[in-house]
């Protein structure tokens, strides 16, 4: 039987909303420069994430080890899930509409804008 499990972990609007692969993790994004990590059972938040600027869209690798964060700002951030620390990111003068992983996390599809024209990158895992 379902039951309803009532978040509360953001000040601000919802932007985006993400399971992991096995759907034991929650991730949800807002407006206030935030991502949270939930377990999907219980409800319990298990952690935070703090990106650059406010969060549009984001992707989490198979295996759950990395997070993808696209926010309004020029970055694509990627996190380590299991401590929050910030890997890297990509910048591009660009608004972030979404990310997403191919099966395998070997290619990664970002759809942006780029002076009001919406475009799409594939980038290759190395």
């Amino acid at each position: 039987m379902m039951r309803p499990v009532l978040l509360r972990g953001h000040e601000k609007p919802i932007t985006a909303v993400k399971f992991n692969f096995d759907g034991d993790l929650l991730f949800t994004a807002s407006a206030e420069k935030k991502v949270n990590l939930w377990y999907s059972i219980s409800g319990e938040r298990i952690g935070s994430f703090e990106p650059k600027a406010a969060v549009r869209t984001l992707e989490v690798s198979n295996d759950s080890e990395i997070l993808i964060v696209g926010t309004n700002a020029i970055t694509l951030e990627f996190f380590k899930v299991n401590g929050g620390e910030l890997l890297g990111y990509i910048s591009m003068d660009a608004r972030y509409k979404s990310v997403q992983l191919s099966y395998g996390d070997k290619k990664l599809l970002v759809v942006f804008s780029f002076l009001e024209i919406w475009r799409v990158i594939v980038y290759l895992a190395c």
